[in-house]
């Protein structure tokens, strides 16, 4: 039997361990076949939605059962239906398998589950190929952290990102300007006190926080336990850059000395600014397909 042949035989061996060690899948919606995002009335999509990939915790893989919790952001539960398409990420150290799936059901609630098909087949990747995979065909979005000095002045910082993208929404879509990705390296005139940035890639979303990918030739720049000021870019859905501030709570190297960063979301400073980052988040998966 073909080595590849074998390695794609072994994704319940896989799955297996990541329930065992209480770890998550990754799943986004699978929007390939260009049905699955749905657009505001009288709006032309310039460009196609990035993916964000969700960590939910594994419940169960036994059989043909694969139960995962509901995905959740700061509180709030993401409602997923029944006959949902999803492209589906599982990791044990360097190994990553990839495959798509379909809810079977739906438990509701913030404890419910949800009931994934099991892979008929799946692909192996490492992660640096990971935003290449023919498979998943993910676009994750890019993200832009600049290291923090003092977060009282985040403050207003926050505060002038809730209004430009209020008075974006406000417009008719079609009149809305297109922000070039210049914007995301520009802090605008009402800035947070920041030094050193650094560039990455939105791997992940969980409850409270993200997880980054960032490349080698920045890397010395992420610091655990630091602040940093972050913007993530999730246009069109989000006109704007939505800006908030964070902290890196662990990091890991791969084996391309790509660094794998934690951040948790830090709202004790603005804790208006929690509703708003949790709104958009969820007017981002309502226009995903759920």
């Amino acid at each position: 039997m073909p080595a590849s042949r074998r390695r794609g035989e072994r994704w319940r061996e896989t799955l297996d361990q990541i329930r065992e060690r209480g770890g998550s899948l990754e799943i986004t919606i699978d929007r390939r076949g260009g049905e699955g995002f749905r657009t505001e009335p009288g709006e032309t999509v310039r460009q196609p939605p990035p993916d964000l990939l969700w960590r939910v915790r594994v419940r169960q893989s036994k059989g043909e059962r694969i139960l995962v919790e509901h995905p959740a952001a700061l509180g709030r539960t993401i409602d997923i239906k029944a006959g949902q398409r999803l492209v589906c990420v599982m990791s044990v150290g360097q190994n990553r398998w990839i495959f798509t799936s379909e809810v079977k059901s739906v438990t509701p609630g913030r404890d419910g589950v949800l009931e994934l098909d099991p892979p008929t087949r799946v692909e192996r990747a490492t992660r640096r190929v990971q935003s290449r995979v023919s498979t998943s065909q993910l676009n994750l979005p890019a993200v832009r952290c600049w290291l923090l000095r003092d977060p009282i002045t985040a403050v207003p910082a926050e505060a002038a990102s809730r209004d430009r993208i209020n008075e974006l929404l406000a417009m008719p879509p079609a009149s809305r300007p297109e922000l070039p990705d210049e914007a995301l390296d520009s802090l605008g005139e009402i800035a947070p006190d920041v030094g050193a940035a650094f560039k990455a890639e939105l791997a992940n979303i969980g409850g409270g926080g993200i997880g980054l990918k960032v490349g080698p030739e920045e890397s010395s720049l992420v610091e655990s336990s630091k602040l940093y000021w972050t913007r993530l870019d999730l246009r069109p859905t989000i006109p704007a850059p939505l800006d908030l501030v964070s902290r890196i709570a662990h990091t890991h190297l791969d084996s391309q000395q790509n660094t794998y960063a934690g951040l948790a979301f830090e709202f004790g400073f603005d804790p208006a600014h929690k509703a708003f980052v949790a709104d958009q988040i969820e007017r981002f998966m309502r226009q995903a397909g759920l």
